[in-house]
């Protein structure tokens, strides 16, 4: 939606260095960490309805993934595995121990990979 703040939000969202790019990501609402993963061509904007709603009892972490959204990447390769550790990445930037993951489409996949590779931080993945 090309009204929504999300994706663009000025006061919440922020870049970290992550494997050699920057990570834009934003975070809403306060509780258990909940880490949303958007689909291929996506980005958080994907997620107009689901952030409000789980802000009110999580803490959502939301990303554009490498070479999408507002993550540039210009290297020539791009891998689901390259994603998920990307987000292991960020989750060890956000200082998170393990968080609860949702994954959509490609997203789904990260999450299982992100599981697979890093086991300790993925505490739920409906």
């Amino acid at each position: 939606m090309a009204s929504t703040i999300y994706g663009r939000n000025t006061a919440v969202g922020k870049y970290a260095n992550i494997r050699g790019i920057k990570i834009y990501y934003e975070v809403y609402g306060q509780g258990e960490p909940l880490l949303i993963i958007h689909g291929n061509g996506g980005s958080i904007n994907n997620f107009v309805y689901q952030i409000p709603y789980f802000a009110q009892k999580y803490r959502v972490i939301l990303a554009d993934s490498r070479a999408q959204g507002k993550t540039v990447d210009n290297a020539d390769s791009l891998s689901y595995e390259m994603i998920a550790d990307d987000l292991n990445g960020l989750l060890d930037h956000l200082k998170i121990k393990n968080a609860n993951v949702i994954g959509w489409s490609d997203g789904g996949i990260e999450g299982l990979l992100l599981a697979m590779y890093h086991p300790d931080k993925v505490k739920n993945l409906p």
